[in-house]
């Protein structure tokens, strides 16, 4: 199978690195740039990894180039943090990708919606080879199958579950007012945990308020637009989760004296607070990194069913592999 991916993740770098690399692949592979500088690509690029896939007759040269263009944009050692897989190896490591089971936060289902955007946009907007289209279809299916033989336990502690228990721990039941900034699949996820909650206020800001309206609908929300930005340090909790080349949140533009502590959580890669924002002493800083570490203590000792769930992989990707080989034989292949 002629497909390969690059990629660097949580395991064996650190967040500094994940950002530069987040940033240079989002230029060089991108649909939001319509240069486009490498067409039939799929950037997979979430808060804990950032992946090229590509298919081509030719993968050690397409390897090769895809180095050569990071290393315009990249200027501090960087090649020794990236993995390579191809092949069935690729097709392996997407599966237990979209699965959840290569997660910092084991088993989490954002990934698998990650998954299926990061191919629609390219397929929106180049042409991907037969093999691409085979490799993220099948992925898609075999995610579910896993999903669907080990549901998560009652009660496992998930992302949205850890933050609240860290808003709650730090201003009990007491109202407070919580700023959400991006209108991400990630924050629209944990939205209606909190709002199902007592006391709590939360304001929506988004970049695109007419995306959201559909939040409104359900209540409980208040929507405001990318200029609230200069008083964020007004809300008790802000929970950021977007895309930003810059920092949003800094140190500078707090302008007042704060006697309250503040909780903020960055849960975007590349960072869009300002780590120094860590050491103000009126504001408790978590980053995505921090707060994977705190789930996936609790998930890790709860899921016994992961090696079975790895093996139902395997089994699943063997099995496509046939399948792929038959229809290349018959000359069937092209999904897409």
């Amino acid at each position: 199978m002629r497909v390969g991916v690059i990629g660097i993740n949580y395991k064996n770098s650190s967040l500094h690195l994940r950002e530069i690399l987040a940033k240079a692949c989002r230029f060089c592979f991108s649909s939001e740039y319509f240069s486009y500088r490498m067409p039939g690509t799929i950037l997979l690029s979430t808060c804990n990894r950032t992946e090229i896939y590509f298919g081509t007759d030719e993968l050690t040269e397409a390897h090769g180039m895809i180095l050569a263009e990071l290393r315009q944009f990249i200027h501090e050692p960087f090649e020794q943090k990236l993995y390579s897989f191809f092949g069935a190896d690729c097709f392996w490591h997407l599966a237990k990708v979209a699965a959840g089971l290569d997660s910092a936060i084991l088993s989490e289902t954002e990934i698998q919606m990650q998954v299926k955007q990061a191919y629609r946009t390219a397929v929106n907007h180049t042409n991907i080879s037969c093999c691409l289209h085979f490799l993220f279809q099948k992925c898609l299916k075999i995610s579910k199958e896993v999903r669907s033989a080990f549901p998560l336990p009652r009660g496992l502690p998930n992302l949205e579950k850890v933050l609240f228990q860290i808003v709650q721990k730090t201003y009990g039941s007491k109202p407070i007012r919580i700023l959400f900034i991006g209108n991400s699949q990630i924050n629209r996820q944990i939205i209606p945990f909190f709002r199902a909650k007592h006391n709590y206020l939360i304001t929506l800001c988004t970049r695109h308020p007419a995306k959201a309206e559909a939040l409104l609908q359900e209540g409980g929300i208040e929507l405001v637009n990318w200029g609230i930005l200069s008083s964020w340090f007004e809300w008790d909790v802000i929970i950021c989760a977007t895309q930003n080349h810059n920092y949003l949140l800094e140190p500078n533009q707090v302008t007042k004296s704060l006697n309250a502590k503040g909780l903020i959580f960055d849960l975007s890669v590349p960072r869009n607070v300002d780590p120094s924002l860590g050491r103000h002493p009126a504001f408790q800083l978590y980053n995505m990194e921090e707060l994977a570490q705190i789930v996936d203590v609790e998930r890790r000792h709860h899921l016994g069913e992961v090696d079975a769930a790895h093996s139902l992989v395997i089994g699943a990707v063997d099995r496509q592999l046939e399948i792929y080989q038959e229809k290349l034989n018959r000359k069937l292949l092209c999904i897409g």
